[in-house]
């Protein structure tokens, strides 16, 4: 992902987002896995690499990742268009604002 602008990630990101199981998920760290209301999603396999804590913080990083990236994406789409309402011509600003929901 190195290199990759702005537009591209949260282009990929909303593909990813598309294609995935609907949220939230949730993670349930006695038995280690990610489940939805539909029941199981993923089952983390234990490592030798990674002990008990750490396993649990990337179940519950990968669970939280579902809704918190699509709300990052908005809110960068929601900032954007208050900067492009800012740097707008004063007659522009009112019409921008408006339909930006502001």
């Amino acid at each position: 992902m190195a290199g990759m602008t702005t537009d591209k990630l949260i282009i990929e990101t909303l593909r990813h987002d598309a294609k995935a199981t609907a949220g939230p998920w949730l993670h349930v760290s006695s038995d280690n896995v990610i489940c939805t209301d539909n029941g199981l999603l993923m089952w983390q396999a234990r490592s030798r690499n990674c002990s008990v804590s750490e396993r649990d913080a990337n179940a519950e990083f990968i669970a939280h990742a579902r809704t918190d990236l699509p709300a990052l994406v908005s809110e960068v789409e929601r900032l954007r268009k208050v900067e492009a309402a800012a740097e707008a011509p004063p007659t522009m600003r009112t019409r921008t604002r408006m339909a930006a929901g502001s």
